[in-house]
């Protein structure tokens, strides 16, 4: 991912266009991680930046979910693990953002930019999650506990609305199939 950072921010858009000029166009593949059965190829930098980014945030909430959380160290770990993921679902974000990629037809329904933004408040809801348990653990005040729940309850029915749209997509737009950037 740093290498791609590095790549887009010191040649811009000129590496893209390079990248379609060329006669062995250098395509990237991307397999839809909620339809296996869907993917998409598309000859764009950004492109690729934003799924590693994808594939990096979905490393960092898995090993959050394997965090130990019954000890304070594991559950500042585990918080620590879905705010960097939340981080990354916001640099693919950034990755996409007025992009002639971001809006293409063919393009699979995880990473879209939409998506990234549903998976992102997931992310915000488990940290601020763990941010609740330590506060009950604690034994707290009940009303720093009430508002942690509170803003727990927000950030989740924030990810349900954003993933609610993206099912929705996903029946609508049925199985889907290979997508190939011409």
């Amino acid at each position: 991912a740093r290498l791609l950072t590095s790549m887009g921010s010191r040649f811009g858009t000129a590496v893209d266009e390079a990248l379609r000029r060329t006669e062995a166009q250098l395509a990237f593949t991307w397999n839809d991680a909620l339809r296996p059965e869907a993917k998409c190829t598309l000859s764009q930098l950004g492109f690729e930046r934003a799924c590693a980014m994808f594939n990096l945030a979905a490393a960092l909430s898995y090993r959050a979910t394997i965090q130990n959380t019954a000890d304070a160290d594991g559950l500042r770990a585990a918080c620590q693990d879905f705010q960097h993921a939340a981080g990354c679902l916001d640099a693919a974000v950034g990755s996409a953002a007025g992009t002639r990629w971001a809006t293409y037809k063919g393009l699979t329904l995880d990473v879209r930019p939409a998506a990234f933004e549903g998976f992102r408040a997931l992310m915000l809801a488990q940290a601020q999650r763990c941010f609740f348990e330590r506060a009950s653990r604690d034994a707290m005040k009940g009303a720093v506990v009430a508002k942690l729940a509170a803003q727990v309850g927000l950030f989740y029915k924030e990810a349900a609305g954003a993933l609610k749209a993206l099912r929705d997509a996903c029946e609508r737009e049925g199985p889907g199939g290979d997508a190939v950037e011409g």
